[in-house]
């Protein structure tokens, strides 16, 4: 017997701002990664600077809450047949997206090595791979094996998107206990070393988000954004040991991380040393110390961000929860802004006005993309009572 359709809960601008949000400092990071020293400002914006997780892990894990959500309701409205079918299209857009991306940054990488004498980029970021084996190179793009520098993102949404509707299907199956089978994967990645082979950077040997790691957050995510839509917006508890435990994490990671810059003195924490993280903050393998950090930022920001935010369709608010609703979108073209960031550095000489300047006007080109974008949807069709 299907259980009695869920109502379509009102859009929730607090998580559109939060992704338009991490889409702009996804930007800015990498606008700091394309070139190592060519910009500083984008490195010290993003909030990894100050602690452990980085934007990665909330776009992540807000995806997987989102798309739970959506297929929760497609699943209880349509049954099993269409809401696989929207993630089967979700998923093909995405992989469309990847090789038109690929294209597009790549064209820039080699405008960059040919045209501006960037030459180191193609090695450094695993480009000589298309250079001295074309062949094999694009042999291995559709099955999302070589993966140069920032082409690894897109194929690990493609591959939880996927993972989403069998997932869920199960939770319906066998309840929350289904949660099990993917944390069992995520420490397995740990104790075993479950890896996908890749070329990478430098022929870095395997996919740079490992998807048996990364599903984890991302199938958690999809978890809690089933029961958000069935409990009417009440999937996590507020509870103050769970808050005060969250703000213990992100001042650790505040503390630890300020030590590293020698900012704070090692003798003043906790027995007097930094401990030795190593693979606890591996970022291919979403490393343990990163995925707290992730979820206790995560955690705040679902039980002390107040659900009645008016002031976001407001004013220009608008324009950066447009920017989350169009994240996908935001991503492609602020990656190419990024290196177009670190060229005109690169080119100028570095100078921390002109980054400020570059990297204000690559925001106000996402914030308005986002805009523009959401001027051109059709609204939704009023479906039949």
């Amino acid at each position: 017997m299907r259980r009695a359709v869920p109502p379509r809960p009102a859009r929730d601008l607090r998580l559109d701002a939060l992704r338009g949000w991490l889409q702009l400092t996804i930007f800015m990071a990498h606008a700091a990664l394309v070139a190592p020293g060519s910009t500083q400002l984008g490195g010290w914006i993003v909030h990894t600077a100050w602690g452990y997780s980085d934007s990665s892990e909330q776009f992540i894990f807000s995806s997987g809450l989102g798309l739970g959500s959506v297929f929760a309701l497609k699943f209880s409205r349509d049954g099993i047949g269409p809401a696989m079918a929207d993630l089967w299209a979700r998923a093909l857009r995405l992989y469309r997206t990847h090789f038109m991306l690929f294209a597009a940054f790549g064209a820039l990488v080699f405008l960059g090595a040919y045209g501006l004498g960037f030459t180191d980029d193609l090695s450094r970021m695993g480009w000589t791979t298309l250079t001295e084996r074309p062949a094999t190179a694009l042999a291995l793009i559709p099955p999302l094996v070589y993966q140069p520098q920032f082409m690894e993102i897109l194929p690990v949404f493609i591959v939880c998107t996927l993972l989403v509707g069998p997932f869920l299907w199960l939770v319906e199956r066998v309840g929350d206990v289904a949660m099990l089978l993917p944390f069992a994967l995520y420490l397995a990645t740990h104790i075993f070393g479950l890896a996908l082979p890749a070329i990478g950077p430098e022929d870095y040997p395997v996919w740079g988000f490992n998807p048996f790691a990364w599903q984890f957050l991302y199938l958690l995510g999809a978890w809690l954004g089933r029961r958000s839509l069935l409990t009417e917006g009440r999937a996590v508890p507020h509870h103050k040991a769970l808050v005060a435990l969250a703000v213990g994490i992100l001042v650790w990671g505040f503390f630890i991380r300020i030590t590293t810059y020698g900012w704070w003195p090692a003798a003043w924490l906790p027995f007097g040393w930094v401990p030795p993280l190593n693979w606890l903050i591996v970022k291919e393998n979403l490393g343990p110390v990163l995925l707290l950090h992730g979820l206790a930022l995560a955690y705040l920001c679902a039980t002390k961000l107040p659900r009645d935010m008016a002031f976001l369709s407001r004013g220009y608010w608008p324009w950066l929860t447009a920017v989350g609703r169009h994240s996908l979108q935001a991503y492609c073209v602020g990656l190419c802004l990024s290196w177009g960031v670190a060229a005109v550095l690169r080119l100028a000489g570095y100078n921390v006005v002109l980054d400020a300047l570059l990297l204000a006007l690559g925001c106000a080109v996402l914030l308005c993309l986002g805009r523009w974008l959401d001027l051109q949807r059709k609204p939704a069709p009023t479906r039949a009572a």
